[in-house]
């Protein structure tokens, strides 16, 4: 994927959210909503 993998497996953990796929996928969609919160430009294309 790219750089931002480790820090989304991170916040998985830390928010308790380790689990099955389904569960690591919905954790990385709403990172990436708390990213772009925050002004960070976030490509699709990244994530698929």
């Amino acid at each position: 994927r790219n750089e931002m993998s480790a820090e989304v497996l991170d916040w998985c953990w830390k928010n308790g959210l380790w689990g099955s796929e389904e569960e690591r996928e919905k954790a990385e969609i709403e990172q990436i909503k708390d990213l772009e919160e925050f002004g960070f430009e976030i490509e699709e294309s990244d994530y698929l």
